[in-house]
């Protein structure tokens, strides 16, 4: 049975990922790569970044319920931004209904991990990278507040996404575009 408090979350991020799935069940293949202006980011981007998270949240969920200690919980979050940088780009050459289904997949298992919570593990304190106070001890959130973040992180993306498809294409793209064809 799962924790009241993140079955709320949990139905929170459900929503939110609702909301991104059917938005790029809709959007043409070729439309992803638009980028809002000043976005780093193209919309494929944003897309698979959101649909990639929940793996890194089962990382650190699995971790906590296993009864990591502060130490150890700092690396598994260390390694884990490190190889989400490559396993975007990896995933960005996907299709856009493969990566659905796999995110369906991935989603399952979080929700698995996240059952394992009991309402001590949502005090667990995940150290913030970099992070330091004046004292210059780590800074850190509780697995609830990070919990929270990852429940409105689909709705920061599908912004994004919304902006970018807004977004006209750069004409010398276009023409660049129909050069290589």
């Amino acid at each position: 049975m799962m924790n009241p408090v993140v079955r709320m979350l949990v139905q929170r991020a459900e929503a939110r990922r609702y909301g991104l799935l059917e938005l790029a069940m809709v959007i043409p293949e070729d439309y992803l790569s638009r980028r809002a202006q000043g976005d780093e980011w193209s919309a494929r981007v944003h897309f698979v970044h959101a649909l990639l998270t929940d793996r890194a949240v089962t990382l650190i969920v699995r971790a906590i319920a296993e009864g990591v200690d502060a130490d150890h919980l700092g690396a598994v979050m260390e390694s884990m931004i490190a190889d989400r940088s490559a396993e975007i780009r990896s995933a960005e050459a996907q299709p856009t209904s493969g990566l659905v289904d796999a995110s369906v997949a991935d989603r399952a298992n979080l929700y698995r991990e996240l059952t394992r919570l009991t309402p001590a593990h949502l005090d667990a304190v995940l150290p913030v990278s970099g992070a330091r106070n004046s004292w210059g001890q780590p800074l850190g959130i509780s697995l609830v507040q990070y919990l929270e973040q990852w429940c409105h992180h689909d709705s920061g993306h599908e912004a994004a996404i919304r902006r970018a498809m807004a977004t006209s294409p750069d004409l010398s793209t276009v023409a660049l575009t129909r050069r290589l064809r």
